[in-house]
């Protein structure tokens, strides 16, 4: 569209504006600020859980106007706020018209809305979660843990050996009571990882990677982030994730399709605080609460800057296989759907066989275009070549 035509768009786009009645305006503003409000939401699980929004959104701002600068330029701290901004822009995408509506005050405003969705969101899955956590490990022994959050934690045998740092073994007396005394040889840090985030709470100590964000709790944590409650668990043969039909699940309201860094940091540290004693969840770091936001940016971070880039490659693509199934990519570009198996599959062995038929039928149709063309031409080289060929094409079919 021309500038005109914006300007034109624009401009008629006021004077409808002007046009509404007070309860359209308010209307309106209502299902815009709903709207930030789920934005904000999904934000604090595919983006991120804690920083300050309105300092992503100053940084974002100030780099849409840093046009052609390399991003190698800019240090990673504020490389990450700009890719948070564009990740707000997607799951928003009148975030900049709003904020500009909304004059010297646009930033604040549209802020306070995003930020409110982030905590509303976070409360209800902390809620959620820390609930339906012993529906998903048998927890013994049955002393009231279920009711009675005090009573999880390191006190209680099976929470504590999932809460244990993966270096420390728990089944040894030793570490068990020193962890439970606060014993400063036992002291239990924000980068002390517990085993549950290994799958099969295992870990081998040459190769630490082996299994590592691949926890069982925390993949049914996301599960039940991105599509409710009803799916955890409930999946069909194929591996599909089966949920509440009466309403559309978290992700597919906001077109997400795959799991970021963010998302498993966020599932690993509401299943942390549902396994642990604490009753609040909060950042933590001080006054005995365990420092859920250091723990979070810890691992965000070890996977977007320390990981192996295979590494990291194929631990997204299995969480992506396990909360979002089998889902096809229209972005890919193999045709054959080769997956480096020796054997060739059935489906590549039918666009070849279909390939060879087309490339047979395109060969007699020129064939017998030719011949036509010949035998209306009158007599000649060309005419005897058509017939024989034609005659060769169907001795041969």
């Amino acid at each position: 569209m021309s500038s005109t035509g914006i300007l034109g768009s624009r401009t008629a786009s006021s004077r409808s504006d002007s046009d509404e009645s007070d309860d359209e305006r308010s209307s309106k503003k209502r299902r815009e600020s709903h709207h930030l409000q789920q934005a904000g939401g999904m934000f604090g699980i595919v983006g991120d859980m804690w920083r300050n929004i309105g300092t992503i959104i100053k940084e974002g701002l100030q780099r849409s106007q840093a046009t052609g600068t390399p991003d190698n330029v800019f240090s990673y701290r504020r490389n990450k706020y700009n890719n948070l901004f564009i990740q707000l822009c997607t799951l928003a995408p009148d975030l900049v018209q709003e904020i500009a509506s909304g004059g010297p005050d646009g930033v604040r405003l549209v802020v306070d809305k995003l930020d409110k969705g982030r905590s509303k969101t976070r409360g209800d899955l902390v809620h959620g979660i820390k609930k339906a956590i012993p529906d998903w490990h048998t927890f013994l022994p049955e002393d009231g843990h279920r009711k009675n959050k005090a009573r999880r934690g390191f006190h209680h045998d099976e929470y504590g050996r999932l809460l244990c740092p993966a270096a420390l073994d728990w089944a040894d007396p030793a570490v068990r009571t020193g962890i439970r005394n606060c014993n400063p040889m036992y002291r239990v840090s924000a980068t002390d990882w517990p085993i549950f985030l290994w799958e099969d709470e295992r870990l081998d100590m040459d190769n630490v990677t082996v299994g590592f964000l691949r926890g069982r709790l925390v993949v049914q944590a996301v599960i039940f982030m991105m599509h409710g409650p009803s799916a955890v668990g409930d999946s069909d043969q194929h591996g599909e994730i089966r949920t509440n039909g009466n309403r559309r699940p978290r992700a597919a309201r906001h077109g997400v399709n795959h799991v970021t860094p963010a998302a498993i940091a966020y599932g690993a540290v509401l299943v942390h605080f549902a396994m642990s004693a604490q009753s609040h969840m909060s950042a933590g770091g001080s006054g005995g609460k365990w420092p859920y936001e250091a723990f979070y940016h810890a691992l965000v971070e070890h996977v977007e800057r320390y990981m192996d880039e295979p590494d990291r490659r194929d631990l997204l693509a299995w969480w992506k296989t396990q909360v979002f199934g089998a889902v096809f990519d229209e972005s890919s570009d193999d045709e054959d759907g080769g997956d480096g198996h020796a054997g060739a599959s059935i489906m590549t062995r039918m666009r070849e066989q279909a390939r060879s038929r087309q490339a047979r039928s395109a060969a007699g149709s020129s064939a017998t275009g030719a011949a036509g063309s010949s035998t209306m031409g009158g007599a000649g080289p060309s005419a005897a070549g058509g017939a024989g060929y034609a005659g060769g094409a169907g001795a041969v079919a």
